[in-house]
Order: structure tokens, then C-alpha cells, then sequence
């Protein structure tokens, strides 16, 4: 059987506080609540905090032993805030990539190139005005 199984105590998706600090956090999260975002090497699991509201309050490896459930309507409710957020931004990023890839398509046939050719040219533009920004207009020092 393996690690990511019933034998385990932890399944992903699993709301839980953080009782005790762990040995391997330098950051004081004991009172965090979040929920098991991975199952990792045993013991540990990975923890995505939240805050109420469903932002992201920070994440970390944690043994389970450190662990208590969380069964809180509010709690549930933030990461169910949290999981439409994350739903949400990937929606975005889809939509931002469709318009992203029709633009270089129009610009490419307007300028009787291949999208692919039109691609490289904006990442050429696009990493030369990043130098730009990070070392100035007289570039590197």
C-alpha cells in the first residue's frame, strides 16, 4: 500500500489546525488552519493555510503529528472561498492565454509571418525591455 493511502492519517483536502509547532518551521504557525494540500514523505503533509475570507495565509510542510481536525463551518467555508479563487485565476489565465495567442495570430498574418516567428519576436521585445527595467536604459553596469 502506499504512503498516500488509508494508512495514512491525512488525506488531501482535509481541513486541519496546527497544534503544535513543528520541528522543522522557524515560523510560529501554531493556531494556523488550512488544509492538506499533498501528502508528502512520512510524516509530513503539505499544509495551505487560509485566512477567513479564503486568502492564502502561507504553506508548509508539516509532520501530522502537529495536526487536529477542523470541522468549522467558517473554515470550510474559506476553503471553499479559497478553491473558487484558485478556479477563478486559472479561468483568467485561460481566457488571457486565448486572446494572447488570436493577437499574435492577427499580428503574424498582417506582417506575412508565421505565428511561431511573431512569438519570438515579442519574447525577444519582451526580455529586452526587461533588461531595461532591471539595469536601466545603458544596460549592465
Amino acid at each position: 500500500m502506499s504512503e498516500k493511502t488509508a494508512e495514512r492519517r491525512w488525506r488531501e483536502g482535509d481541513m486541519v489546525r496546527i497544534v503544535r509547532q513543528p520541528p522543522n518551521q522557524w515560523a510560529q504557525v501554531v493556531g494556523e488552519v488550512g488544509f492538506v494540500d499533498e501528502v508528502l514523505f512520512e510524516p509530513y503533509v503539505q499544509v495551505q493555510c487560509l485566512r477567513i475570507g479564503g486568502a492564502r495565509s502561507g504553506c508548509g510542510g508539516v509532520p501530522d503529528d502537529c495536526l487536529e481536525a477542523v470541522t468549522d463551518p467558517l473554515w470550510i467555508a474559506a476553503k471553499e472561498a479559497y478553491q473558487k479563487e484558485i478556479e477563478r485565476n486559472i479561468e483568467e489565465s485561460r481566457k488571457f492565454a486565448e486572446r494572447v495567442d488570436a493577437r499574435i495570430e492577427a499580428i503574424a498574418a498582417r506582417h506575412g509571418v508565421t505565428p511561431e516567428t511573431a512569438e519570438a519576436i515579442h519574447r525577444e521585445i519582451r526580455d529586452f525591455i526587461a533588461d531595461i527595467v532591471e539595469n536601466g536604459p545603458r544596460g549592465p553596469r
